[in-house]
């Protein structure tokens, strides 16, 4: 020991020093890093339930999401299934409202075919008429009171209605 002595190196000292050390080890230990431990667990658990309920968070917000991509999908649907019936109901009535015109138009020119034809047998028959008297007068022009009228306008009728059918 003496040799450690000659280099100046005291036992005494370095045991002091070392129980020093000891010492503050032991009180930075549970002055200092019991502490921080406990803080650094405490962050951590705090980061862990900030994470898990961020992810609650998120699994919630999908779940919603989810639903009201559904439900857009079933209104969607729904949509499409009345555009589809809106589109048959117009269908029908547009073939109903054809129908009705189609009726509509063929009772017209029923219509129109049975007044042409009244008109006609009407012309016809004022054209006998005036024919009729005509050839009455033609007729009595000829004969020149030799024969009595009332005989010539039934000859001329009698004459008609056998001729002209």
């Amino acid at each position: 020991m003496e040799g450690l002595s000659n280099l100046g190196i005291d036992i005494k000292s370095i045991l002091f020093y070392i129980i020093n050390i000891g010492l503050f080890v032991l009180l930075l230990w549970y002055f200092l890093y019991e502490p921080v431990i406990n803080i650094l667990s405490a962050r951590q658990q705090k980061i862990s339930d900030t994470i898990d309920e961020a992810n609650k968070i998120k699994a919630e917000f999908e779940k919603k999401f989810n639903e009201m991509t559904e439900e857009q999908l079933q209104v969607q649907a729904r949509l499409k299934d009345e555009v589809e019936q809106m589109e048959k109901f117009i269908e029908s009535q547009k073939q109903a409202m054809l129908e009705e015109v189609e009726a509509e138009k063929q009772a017209i020119l029923n219509r129109t075919a049975e007044e042409i034809e009244r008109r006609k047998a009407q012309l016809v028959s004022d054209a006998e008429k005036e024919l009729l008297k005509i050839i009455q007068n033609i007729v009595l022009e000829i004969v020149q009171n030799k024969v009595p009228t009332e005989t010539v306008q039934t000859s001329v009728q009698e004459a008609w209605s056998k001729y002209s059918k």
